[in-house]
């Protein structure tokens, strides 16, 4: 198991120790990455048969340390067929997922949480009901309060909750 800088590395680094027992569904290796700068990476895994023949397999991997950045996001109602629909879009720096919590403003209640359907850098949540699972059961007319989540692939976080106040 190596690694080694770009898509298409000049220099290979070994991942552990070069191991020659047969493994079989098992861990092959443990790669701290905690020293390493961001950036892309290969991962190449070289795999010897008992006849001495050999197979390599690659993988390129991106390597962040610092939790998803919300760029922008934007609250607004869009016209939809006969009616207007409130809508919340937001863009990140890295692959996300993100959830909205809102309830109405100035209430103590809890918060009505909806998640985004898909992986991506670019999240639009219509918050109008009726929408199916996973969303939300929708929103009653009103004004609401909100904060937006967005998490990484690493399992990184933010939270943006307008610095405490929540967003309107």
């Amino acid at each position: 198991l190596e690694f080694g800088s770009t898509e298409v590395p000049s220099r290979w680094f070994p991942i552990g120790e070069l191991e020659q027992r047969p493994k079989f569904n098992d861990v092959l290796g443990r790669w701290d990455t905690s020293l390493l700068e961001e950036g892309v990476y290969t991962i190449r895994l070289t795999v010897r048969a008992q006849n001495e023949t050999s197979l390599r397999d690659k993988a390129v991997v991106w390597i962040d340390h610092t939790p998803p950045e919300i760029l922008e996001h934007q609250a607004g109602l869009w016209l939809s067929r006969d009616g207007f629909n409130t809508v919340v879009t937001w863009r990140t720096d890295d692959l996300t997922d993100g959830e909205i919590e809102f309830r109405p403003v100035g209430s103590n209640a809890d918060f009505t949480r909806t998640h985004t359907a898909a992986t991506s850098r670019q999240h639009t949540l219509n918050l109008t009901p009726p929408y199916p699972p996973p969303w939300t059961e929708g929103a009653a007319p009103g004004e609401y309060e909100y904060r937006l989540s967005v998490w990484n692939r690493a399992g990184a976080i933010t939270v943006d909750d307008n610095g405490g106040k929540l967003h309107r």
